[in-house]
């Protein structure tokens, strides 16, 4: 499937970038998380070609490559994974909106396994209320 995206798409699409990103939840489903990481930060690479910066797919990219660095215990890196999908998503949908919340609960959950447990509690609340 990805091959034949890549033919038809060529390697900077969205659909290409799409499928590297469901190949790394499949390999972070697996427990590979070497290869989760390797194929979010391939979608992440072409997100920003194709859509800039700026982008929601990019947002999700940087929220899937902290998702494994957080499993990792690489923790200062999956923060700043997931303050930059919160940037992306603040500035694209305003404070209220559910992809919001999904950054601040990976920051939550980073700050739990930390044992910052006051930490984690203020985000997961600001969680709770958007949702």
């Amino acid at each position: 499937s990805l091959d034949i995206k890549i033919r038809v798409f060529g390697c900077d699409s969205a659909e290409v970038s799409s499928s590297y990103n469901n190949i790394g939840a499949v390999y972070m489903q697996q427990g590979d998380l070497e290869n989760a990481l390797i194929q979010h930060q391939k979608s992440l690479e072409i997100s920003i070609r194709v859509f800039g910066r700026k982008h929601p797919y990019v947002a999700e990219s940087y929220h899937n490559i902290g998702i494994v660095y957080r499993i990792q215990g690489r923790y200062e890196e999956a923060l700043d994974q997931f303050q930059k999908s919160l940037e992306i998503h603040i500035r694209v949908y305003g404070q209220d909106h559910p992809s919001v919340a999904d950054s601040k609960y990976g920051m939550g959950r980073v700050y739990e396994e930390r044992n910052q447990m006051d930490m984690a509690r203020e985000l997961f609340l600001e969680c709770q209320r958007i949702f």
